[in-house]
């Protein structure tokens, strides 16, 4: 709301300033002209500042916003931080469960919505013979088990199958 109050301050002593400029050269309308002309220039650049910052992903704040331009830029540079912050927490989490997956003795494979490999632990890698080479691929294609392509294609995973190991020599 500072920023408000700062803004309807500026128009209101600009805009007398202007107008009293005007009444005494003699062009008024002229002074009014200059005046919206100027007040549209300044949030001109104030609207390019700000759309280079979101394009850009520059980290500083812009420090010579004013009025309500002021109050823009704190809000989305405090946005950008929460932002930041919650993207460095989420990536820490992610990496913890990671490595708490990859402990496990069984196959654990994280899947896209089209169930192309996202990631595997070493069980996997192991037990149905996944490379990293194949991150990306439909899983259906890399473990050729008619049961687990119907357990795929049904999106039911209350359920369990038991597949032979693709690596099983026997």
């Amino acid at each position: 709301m500072h920023g408000w109050r700062q803004e309807l301050a500026w128009v209101g002593s600009y805009l007398t300033i202007t107008l009293a400029l005007g009444w005494l050269l003699g062009h008024v309308t002229a002074a009014l002209g200059v005046f919206v002309a100027g007040y549209w220039v300044r949030h001109l650049v104030s609207l390019h500042r700000l759309q280079k910052q979101l394009s850009g992903g520059g980290n500083d704040y812009p420090s010579n916003g004013s009025g309500v331009w002021e109050e823009i830029y704190y809000q989305f540079y405090q946005l950008r931080r929460r932002g930041k912050r919650r993207k460095k927490r989420l990536v820490r989490m992610v990496e913890r469960f990671r490595n708490a997956f990859s402990a496990l003795p069984d196959a654990i494979v994280f899947l896209s919505e089209h169930d192309e490999i996202q990631w595997f632990n070493a069980a996997a890698e192991h037990l149905l013979g996944l490379k990293k080479t194949d991150m990306g691929l439909f899983i259906g294609n890399l473990v050729r088990s008619p049961k687990f392509v119907d357990f795929l294609h049904k999106k039911d995973c209350s359920g369990t199958i038991t597949i032979t190991s693709p690596c099983d020599a026997t």
